[in-house]
């Protein structure tokens, strides 16, 4: 079991940052390394805990950033538009050093800069998220 407890004081105001790195999926490295390609290596991002999406979400401009591939792409509404075609990219994301998440994430304009990465329910999925309100500070146990 992994548990990342994270104090917040800006919890209420910012909502869950977390920092993670995120990179290619798996099966799209062991290719490139196949054909003795380049991987590029994870970044590491501000990821929101976003309850309210289904899906992950990378941050317009993050797949060309990590070099991924598009596997497929879905229609989706934001809050600022409807029947936007989004491309979707099998990811990883790196908690900590010991525990590793892969997902098919979809990329679209995200309103906040500095929130790459949006932590949809297919990834919240595999623990808990633990929102500490009074405490200021939320858990995730993988």
């Amino acid at each position: 079991m992994v548990r990342i407890r994270v104090p917040h004081a800006e919890l209420r105001e910012y909502g869950a940052l977390l920092p993670v790195r995120v990179g290619i999926g798996s099966l799209a490295e062991e290719a490139i390394r196949r054909n003795r390609g380049m991987v590029r290596p994870p970044v590491d991002v501000v990821a929101l805990v976003d309850t309210g999406a289904a899906r992950s979400v990378l941050q317009q401009g993050l797949a060309a950033e990590l070099g991924l591939n598009t596997v497929g792409s879905v229609e989706i509404d934001t809050p600022s538009s409807k029947n936007l075609t989004a491309l979707e990219y099998m990811i990883r994301v790196w908690f900590n050093d010991r525990f590793v998440l892969e997902a098919k994430a979809m990329e679209a304009p995200l309103p906040v800069p500095r929130i790459r990465l949006l932590l949809g329910r297919d990834l919240l999925a595999h623990g808990t998220f633990t929102y500490l309100g009074r405490e200021g500070e939320f858990q995730l146990t993988f």
